[in-house]
């Protein structure tokens, strides 16, 4: 089809002799008329959860029936729950909602709410189907990071020294963060009136 609207499928048929025989049928071409969009948390940090929404449109004149909207749970989430009787499908790893029918002019929110376990750029889709066979499809995109949270632990050490004695300082730098923590400098400065003997795993400058 390659215009809207009403017009007639006609069917001809011609022999010799001025046989002709037609037949004619009504025929209104219509647009499918619909759209899937998805919204929700651009970034997510690790370990923590996002709801999502996927609204279905029907713009069209028509009445959209038994239509089926599929989410594919990328890797890197967990399902969590699904609102409007969403069903998971753990084997799948997918969300399904079934609409009986979508009126027009009619717009229908379904959430989901996942957890994020992995890193990265995860990318979900979801997508629509109706009776007819009509489909769309709607694709977003999350950034998944989390964050290093560093520490310092110093060993305990002596009150007082005398002239001459060694004490040794032990120096421990912990990650108790959720993401790696790259390119960490650790500056130790020591006391006046002492000295350095022995230095482990590091670099000493005057």
């Amino acid at each position: 089809a390659a215009q809207l609207g009403k017009t007639v499928n006609r069917a001809v048929v011609t022999a010799d002799g001025g046989i002709s025989v037609q037949a004619e049928s009504p025929l209104e071409i219509v647009t499918a008329g619909w759209s899937v969009n998805r919204e929700g948390p651009k970034r997510l940090l690790l370990n923590r959860q996002g709801t999502y929404v996927n609204t279905v449109s029907n713009s069209s004149e028509q009445v959209l029936r038994n239509v089926t909207v599929t989410e594919t749970v990328t890797g890197g989430f967990n399902f969590v729950s699904a609102a409007e009787n969403g069903r998971f499908d753990a084997t799948k790893k997918s969300v399904t909602w079934t609409l009986d029918r979508l009126n027009p002019k009619q717009s229908q929110v379904l959430q989901v709410t996942l957890s994020s376990v992995g890193r990265g750029s995860l990318v979900s889709v979801v997508r629509a189907t109706d009776g007819s066979g009509a489909s769309g499809e709607a694709v977003g995109t999350t950034h998944v990071a989390g964050v290093p949270s560093l520490s310092i632990d110093v060993a305990e050490m002596p009150t007082y020294l005398e002239i001459g004695q060694r004490s040794s300082i032990k120096v421990r730098v912990r990650n108790r963060g959720s993401d790696v923590a790259e390119n960490v400098h650790l500056k130790l400065v020591l006391p006046s009136g002492t000295e350095l003997v022995v230095l482990n795993g590091g670099k000493y400058q005057r």
